[in-house]
């Protein structure tokens, strides 16, 4: 296994890990594995460069439980808002002119953020929609998370015939995939259903050419 080509490297090696980091748990793989690994010399990374002091003191309330302090970076000026929804709190920073950064741990939760901020119109359900642009390689991030909502969007319309994923038209229908998917802790196509579910209807105009 990996951990052991690791441990039995003779010069010395630094490891850096979150043990709550459990993106690839479907896969059965945890931070749990580093942290509980015997080392001569362990060192806590407290600081984030994400936020300021005003988040970081919130979420050392939370870390505080286990002892921990988080420390945030002291030029950046964040705030934090539970009155509002996070397409609330955007449009109130856009429209004070402040620069706005969404990070999201998928990209498929990214486009959904970003499609809701382009489409917002505020609560009087008027306003000018705002354009969105991708930075990077829009065709990768089409074929690895747009083409296979859109091919849940098919299967969800009964359409098989039309779902060009292979993995997903081994399942003769949606609900057994999405079955599958949570038994098999699957976050990858759980995220794309969950688009699926906040889109619903619009999803051929918003991914299709």
């Amino acid at each position: 296994c990996m951990l052991c080509v690791i441990q039995a490297q003779s010069k010395p090696t630094v490891l850096a890990c979150d043990p709550r980091q459990n993106i690839y748990q479907f896969n059965h793989v945890t931070g749990e594995a580093l942290r509980d690994m015997p080392v001569t010399h362990r060192k806590d990374l407290p600081k984030s460069f994400r936020f300021g002091p005003v988040v970081a003191r919130f979420l050392s309330r939370i870390a505080s439980i286990e002892g921990q302090k988080i420390c945030g970076a002291p030029h950046l000026s964040t705030q934090l808002l539970f009155d509002v929804s996070p397409v609330q709190a955007y449009d109130k920073l856009l429209n004070r002119g402040e620069k706005v950064t969404v990070l999201a741990r998928k990209n498929a939760t990214l486009f959904a953020e970003a499609s809701a901020i382009a489409t917002n119109r505020g609560p009087t359900g008027r306003g000018r929609v705002r354009t969105m642009a991708m930075i990077g390689s829009f065709e990768k991030f089409r074929e690895n998370v747009l083409n296979p909502v859109l091919d849940l969007y098919h299967m969800k319309k009964g359409e098989r015939q039309r779902v060009k994923n292979n993995y997903l038209r081994r399942f003769p229908t949606l609900a057994l995939f999405e079955q599958t998917c949570k038994q098999k802790r699957d976050v990858d196509w759980l995220s794309r259903l969950a688009f699926l579910r906040d889109h619903g209807s619009s999803l051929p105009s918003s991914l299709c050419p």
